[in-house]
């Protein structure tokens, strides 16, 4: 009996070993295979589109399809060769039940580590005087109409609980006058009073030549998630809230009743 339970577990650590190379190789065949397929993705995009600078490729949820993130935050699709390109949404459809939108929710996770990379003294802050129950982040254009109505509603945000945090968006670009109004929004000793004035059409003082902001900064940041015009806001999820919304709807949007 002791000789057939030796051989026996010989067999058996056999078995068990070769079990495991071949899975090994299985893996290792299987990472080489993906490498070579995003090679081929990303070296046929860039010999179309030469300008295309790609941060990752991977296997999206659809079989044969990948999803390309390129650097400027965009997000678009390949099939394996890189021969077909498409950019929109991806949706997953299952019966019974509501789409789901992999591309936004892809989106959402960028969204929640880029705004996780912020401080806070980079932006204009209108705080609630109690408890912050909620947080909004607001792309903002000073001479934008519906950034100025928006502006109008914070205060009964702010009687709600909601934070909201300015980041700058000068739609006309960083050498635009209106870029300049917010640069002398950035740089005043008090920022929400200097953005209050701003809203208002009044006038400024000129910020110093030395003044340093993070304008720029926070311009890219809107491309990268998406900002097409202002106001555009977003919640600390990740969810783009929308553009302008009166301030009980919003409230309602992150959960907090009016």
């Amino acid at each position: 009996m002791g000789v057939l339970k030796m051989v026996t577990g010989l067999i058996r650590n056999s078995i068990l070993f070769c079990l495991i190379a071949l899975t090994s190789q299985s893996v290792f065949a299987e990472l080489a295979d993906a490498e070579r397929i995003a090679e081929q993705i990303k070296s046929n995009i860039q010999l179309s589109l030469g300008n295309a600078e790609i941060s990752s490729i991977k296997e999206s949820p659809m079989a044969g399809i990948y999803q390309v993130e390129m650097m400027n935050g965009e997000l678009i699709y390949s099939n394996e060769f890189g021969t077909f390109i498409l950019s929109g949404d991806l949706y997953q459809l299952s019966p019974g039940a509501r789409p789901i939108n992999i591309t936004e929710n892809w989106r959402g996770e960028q969204r929640v580590n880029l705004l996780a990379g912020l401080d806070v003294k980079d932006m204009v802050v209108f705080a609630p005087e109690g408890k912050t129950k909620g947080v909004i982040y607001a792309f903002t254009d000073v001479d934008c109409g519906y950034c100025q109505k928006f502006h109008s509603e914070i205060p009964e945000l702010n009687s709600l609980g909601v934070e909201v945090r300015y980041l700058a968006w000068p739609r006309a670009g960083l050498k635009s006058p209106t870029a300049d109004k917010m640069r002398s929004v950035w740089c005043a000793k008090d920022r929400k009073k200097a953005m209050t004035k701003a809203k208002r059409r009044l006038t400024l003082d000129v910020a110093s030549e030395d003044c340093k902001t993070p304008i720029q900064a926070q311009l890219l940041l809107g491309h990268k998630m998406g900002v097409k015009g202002t106001p555009s806001l977003y919640m600390a999820n990740g969810v783009h809230a929308g553009g302008y919304i009166k301030a009980d709807k919003l409230a309602a949007k992150l959960g907090l009743a009016p």
